[in-house]
């Protein structure tokens, strides 16, 4: 299935990236894979996106309040969209990602497992 890309700039003249990855499950429901970041460019972004396995985290943070609270307005148009009986995942790359994204509990998010791998899942019902 295609990728999805939605792109943010912010205040400070980075762009926040939002890609969507939809995968239909053993069960036939539909899971949205969701990846977000924050870089000076789009190309990077893109690249982020395209070798997010191999590139090790580095301490730079761009985020800041901007950040997280447009990454959650987009969250909340997808949930909006999306059937009953689907879901959003969110994948985190380290622990400290892990805690950041730990805010999307309040919005109903549950730390599950998705294809053998720890994230963050909204199933709407």
């Amino acid at each position: 299935m295609k990728t999805y890309k939605n792109f943010k700039r912010l205040s400070s003249g980075h762009y926040l990236a939002l890609y969507i990855s939809p995968h239909r499950s053993k069960e036939r429901s539909i899971a949205y894979i969701v990846a977000i970041c924050i870089f000076r460019t789009k190309r990077e972004c893109n690249y982020w996106f395209r070798h997010q396995d191999q590139i090790l985290p580095k301490s730079v943070n761009f985020w800041g309040m901007e950040g997280i609270l447009k990454a959650v307005q987009l969250l909340k148009e997808l949930q909006k969209n999306i059937r009953s009986g689907e879901s959003i995942v969110i994948y985190w790359v380290d622990e400290r990602r892990r805690r950041a994204f730990k805010f999307l509990q309040r919005y109903g998010y549950v730390e599950s497992m998705y294809l053998d791998r720890a994230c963050y899942i909204l199933k709407k019902s």
